[in-house]
């Protein structure tokens, strides 16, 4: 039984849940794209400090990493 229940199609359904009409969930998208593009923003920029940390901790171990990002920060002035 726990097998052949594996494979069927699960539905999250909530049958008191009241219906919206499609011009509310429209405005809403609208109303929610600077708080997207903010979030995306904050995102990118987390992960690239996350980087930045990684990085930092790997040149320790590795001198040629050093080298590498010497030769990035050259390439970003040029």
């Amino acid at each position: 039984m726990y097998y052949s229940g594996l494979h069927m199609e699960k539905s999250n359904d909530n049958p008191m849940k009241p219906h919206i009409r499609q011009e509310i969930i429209d405005m809403v998208r609208r109303n929610f794209t600077r708080e997207i593009e903010f979030y995306q923003f904050c995102r990118q920029r987390l992960h690239k400090q996350y980087l930045a940390l990684k990085l930092n901790d790997l040149m320790r171990m590795d001198d040629s990493l050093v080298n590498l990002k010497q030769a990035n920060e050259l390439a970003i002035r040029d």
